[in-house]
């Protein structure tokens, strides 16, 4: 990792901080030994199965992917990344979405902020990463996008848990009246 995305990722995630120091940016890991993208994708709600399908591979994998144990090539993390950037984007442009930050910001907001957190961090960490795995991976998200699979996704685990939300907010609201 370069001494300026080291810098800033310690200023995102300050406990992180020195954990870089026992690991160089080639052995392939993120400061903590996991990707902040998995972390994010799981706090979205995507299960191992759902990145396995994003990343067209199979679960296990994915599970080996964030243990550590198999090192993750860089075309598949990138276009990790630039998924949860378009899932993120997606879910700040929902109406439910803008309710649920305004009237529940102890369930949702934080999640949300953690997600977009870790995000940034990803993307901090990708930066080392050749441009020619940004040319692969770009590729790859243009194609899953154009597929209908980004759509299917958010109809499939974003959307439900938004109107999870809605409904239990008009509960809320019914029982104050």
């Amino acid at each position: 990792m370069s001494a300026k995305a080291d810098s800033m990722a310690s200023d995102i995630f300050p406990a992180e901080r020195g954990a870089n120091d026992e690991r160089s940016a080639s052995s392939g890991y993120a400061v903590s030994g996991h990707w902040p993208v998995f972390e994010a994708l799981n706090t979205l709600g995507l299960t191992g199965r759902d990145i396995a399908e994003m990343a067209d591979v199979t679960p296990p994998t994915v599970s080996k992917w964030r243990s550590g144990k198999v090192r993750i090539p860089g075309e598949k993390i990138l276009f990790l990344t630039s998924a949860l950037g378009h899932l993120l984007g997606e879910m700040e442009k929902m109406p439910v979405q803008h309710a649920r930050l305004e009237s529940n910001p102890e369930s949702h907001h934080g999640a949300f902020a953690a997600a977009q957190a870790h995000l940034r961090y990803q993307e901090l960490l990708n930066q080392d990463l050749p441009a020619t795995e940004m040319h692969t991976a770009m590729q790859r998200f243009s194609t899953w996008w154009a597929s209908g699979a980004a759509q299917n996704l958010i109809d499939r685990r974003i959307r439900p848990i938004a109107d999870a939300d809605a409904l239990e907010m008009l509960k809320r609201m019914k029982g104050k009246q």
